[in-house]
């Protein structure tokens, strides 16, 4: 890729993520409901910008394989072909090729090969996609969107002309993170050097040093908000790709499940949301092959409490053996309480080894992932009725404010 083009590669990735949702949201929803007219313009439409803007940045593997959903969703949307699970299951296929695609690109500057999967999607809808151009939907759209639009009087027509000359007001910036974490790291020196100016002001006794250093705090401290507020995110960047991986382990497992999503909208500090994928995952994955037997439902949740954020991931499942913990971790005692600790130390009571549980080492790294970000973990669970796990978590790692204690020379925060 020449150079002129690199400047666009991170809006590029930033944009086709957000497409990729897209797709595996509305595909999952197109899969419990096939005639889900929405969600088939949704995929249609996702499909043809994320062509179009690969296609741009000369990445013509992702462009073609991207036409040729386009291409099948044009067929579906007509009503000239019918969704079913073998193409569902195809299409989920595409979908991860082009997430590995996309991190390639983004590692390596190189796509991956991703002509089989095209391929196999061709043979099964017998679609005949050619390279990475329009398709005739979308050749009839533009054809459409060309024509004149009509208008009542000359006054509008010259209003809209005036004004689609006028420059957009720019409302958002793409910041990368490692800018947020420096300034974070500068704010944080900061308020240690505002401590020792605070020391300095009490020492002289200084009555204009201790008001500028009064006055400096209020700053300080707004300016921390507004760099901690920069920071955070909502948990659905995570969140949002689950639906996806408990759909993937309930149809290998030949599960019914249904699955709620409730406070994605929550937002952390952005180092603690990127730390919470493989926890919970394999939280939720645990659910799935250990809690439910062929039918039921997991609910994720996430709310604030205080300074803290809990959540937590309910199914309607069989519920922890505490018996059968008791017996792995060769303790008589029935007490929950003290069988959580077991629960936690790397025991699995799966009855065999499979390639989504069983090993006995998942809950073990989660509790060490939740405890290195500051948080904890807790589990409820009766027999026949559920298992809860509840998380939490801070709602920042960033510096928190702390009272100091002294006793002789030592001093407490």
């Amino acid at each position: 890729m020449d150079e002129d083009m690199l400047q666009y590669k991170d809006l590029y990735l930033q944009t086709a993520d957000e497409y990729m949702s897209s797709l595996n949201k509305s595909l999952l929803v197109l899969e419990k409901n096939p005639t889900d007219t929405e969600a088939i313009k949704e995929i249609f439409r996702s499909a043809h910008s994320l062509k179009s803007q690969s296609a741009a940045m000369g990445y013509n593997q992702t462009a073609f394989l991207c036409h040729t959903v386009e291409d099948i969703f044009s067929l579906l949307k007509d009503g000239l072909r019918q969704m079913t699970p073998e193409l569902a299951d195809l299409l989920f296929e595409a979908l991860d090729a082009l997430t590995s695609s996309l991190q390639n690109i983004a590692q390596k500057d190189k796509e991956i090969d991703l002509t089989a999967q095209a391929e196999k999607l061709k043979q099964l809808t017998g679609v005949d996609t050619q390279g990475v151009g329009k398709s005739k939907d979308a050749a009839s759209t533009a054809k459409k969107s060309e024509e004149p639009p009509q208008t009542k009087n000359n006054d509008t027509t010259s209003k809209t002309a005036t004004n689609k000359h006028l420059a957009p007001q720019v409302k958002t910036v793409s910041v990368k993170t490692s800018q947020l974490d420096d300034m974070m790291n500068m704010m944080e020196e900061l308020l240690i050097h505002r401590l020792t100016l605070k020391k300095i002001a009490d020492e002289l006794g200084h009555d204009k040093l201790k008001l500028y250093y009064n006055q400096t705090e209020k700053i300080l401290e707004s300016l921390q908000f507004l760099i901690m507020q920069a920071r955070t995110v909502p948990l659905s960047i995570v969140f949002d790709h689950f639906p996806r991986a408990v759909r993937d382990v309930a149809r290998k497992e030949n599960k019914d499940i249904s699955f709620r999503i409730i406070g994605a909208d929550l937002k952390l500090d952005r180092t603690i949301v990127d730390r919470l994928d493989e926890p919970l995952i394999h939280i939720l994955r645990n659910a799935v092959s250990h809690g439910i037997e062929k039918k039921g439902e997991i609910v994720l949740s996430a709310e604030r409490e205080e300074d803290f954020a809990v959540i937590k991931v309910k199914d309607n499942g069989r519920g922890v053996n505490w018996k059968r913990v008791a017996e792995k971790a060769n303790v008589k005692s029935q007490d929950v309480n003290v069988l959580k600790k077991y629960l936690f130390s790397g025991i699995s009571t799966a009855e065999q080894i499979t390639e989504v549980s069983g090993r006995g080492v998942g809950l073990q790294a989660v509790e060490k992932m939740v405890n290195q970000i500051g948080g904890r973990i807790d589990v409820e669970s009766v027999a026949g009725h559920g298992t809860t796990f509840i998380l939490k978590l801070p709602l920042t790692l960033a510096v928190t404010k702390a009272l100091l204690v002294s006793v002789g020379k030592e001093k407490y925060a």
